[in-house]
Parts: structure tokens; sequence; C-alpha cells
């Protein structure tokens, strides 16, 4: 079975499964140029597309995971393949908090990135 998530492709794949309920979906509105409040304080504007956003978190990664995640998310656009569909992202800043520095290796619990579709 393919995970069901893999980002990026060749040298910078990194397909390490999210943690049990660890990826959100959510669909942000892109909205048009003309929207806005009116002076009778209506909304007014057109829903020009929706893209899909991914909030993942991972469970336990080791310096070289977290490294491996922050080389497959470092181009300004990359693939992403998730549920076996593609879609081109972009990341948001992720987050690594680290859980354990035992012997000078850190351990990172909860390590959290959203991706969103170009």
């Amino acid at each position: 079975m393919e995970a069901t998530l893999i980002i990026n492709t060749g040298n910078k794949k990194f397909d390490k499964e999210p943690a049990l309920n660890g990826i959100e979906e959510s669909y942000e509105k892109i909205w048009s140029e003309n929207t806005g409040r009116l002076l009778n304080g209506k909304m007014t504007g057109d829903i020009i597309a929706t893209k899909l956003k991914l909030s993942v978190k991972y469970p336990i990664l080791t310096a070289a995971e977290r490294d491996a995640l922050n080389t497959a998310i470092g181009d300004a656009f990359f693939s992403v393949t998730y549920m076996e569909k593609n879609y081109k992202m972009y990341a948001g800043t992720p987050t690594y908090p680290v859980y354990s520095a035992v012997n000078g290796l850190p351990c990172y619990v909860g390590v959290g990135v959203d991706l969103i579709e170009q």
C-alpha cells in the first residue's frame, strides 16, 4: 500500500507516515479582486477557486528525518501525492517541538507543517 502522503520526489522525497489523525484537510476560498464590503456593509465578490490545505502532524522524528522533511519542503513549489492524487503545493513555516536531546541527539514530537495547493 502506498503512503498516505508523499512530499516531493527523487532525492528530496519524504514519505514518513503522518501521526494517527495527523492530517487535517481544509479548502481555502480564493476571492476575486473586487471582493470587499459595500457602504451598506454587505459583502460582495466572487470565489474564483478553492485550494486544498493540508495541516500535517508527524509522530516522533529524528534529526535526520527533520532534515529530510526540510529538504522536501525547501523549494518554493513541490509535488505532493495525497490519497493517490497529485498536487503542486508550497509549505508554511514548519514547527519542530523538541521532546528530548539525550546524548545531544534531538528528538522531535508533534512536528507540523501546512501544505497549501498552488
